[in-house]
């Protein structure tokens, strides 16, 4: 079904393969990296996040013992595996998708692809880089520290202020809740305070 001409047929096959935890996440990102329409590809990773979020174990009568027993955080790994690959893809829509899968997945799970999330600070879509900058503000201390330069530059150069407001919450949470107050300077530009210059040397 996966291959069939119609991608309605195709967008089902994927729903269904999420009943089989993480081997059926993994199954979904391989359908996902072939899969040549990116609206399929985007509902696809949507309902991942939602599924592998929300459910507390594989449900389909059919698994085996062995992928049964997976647990729900196996499931939100492979979940998050699978959108940090899409947040390469060509198509923006899918881009957000991607990165709001890992918002949705927790903090936890993202994790691992922190330096990902970091590469879509510089994103060309404002979307994919608020997404990026709010879910680097909820991974564990040490990762969010190495991107502590990228988060710098964000706060000093991106043009649009929700994101540069989600940056500051990440670089706030790193450094007990002070927040980095950006003053607007000639022609618009953004300067910061001391700290965020020497941490992004």
């Amino acid at each position: 079904c996966l291959g069939d001409g119609n991608h309605m047929v195709r967008r089902k096959a994927a729903e269904a393969l999420l009943n089989f935890g993480p081997a059926g996440a993994l199954a979904v990102g391989t359908f996902v990296g072939s899969e040549p329409d990116p609206e399929v590809r985007r509902i696809a990773i949507q309902s991942l996040a939602q599924h592998s979020k929300t459910s507390k174990s594989p449900t389909s009568a059919y698994l085996t013992t062995s992928s049964s027993s997976a647990s729900p955080s196996a499931t939100v790994a492979a979940a998050a595996f699978v959108a940090n690959e899409s947040l390469k893809d060509i198509h923006p829509e899918v881009r957000e998708a991607a990165a709001e899968a890992l918002r949705r997945l927790g903090g936890t799970a993202a994790t691992p692809h922190a330096s990902s999330l970091a590469a879509c600070l510089s994103d060309k879509e404002e979307r994919v880089r608020h997404l990026a900058a709010l879910t680097l503000g909820r991974v564990s201390a040490e990762d969010s520290h190495r991107q502590r330069p990228a988060l710098a530059k964000a706060l000093a150069e991106d043009a649009n202020y929700k994101v540069r407001l989600r940056v500051d919450e990440a670089l706030s949470r790193m450094s007990g809740g002070e927040v980095h107050t950006l003053v607007r300077g000639p022609g618009n530009a953004y300067k910061m305070g001391a700290w965020l210059v020497d941490s992004a040397r």
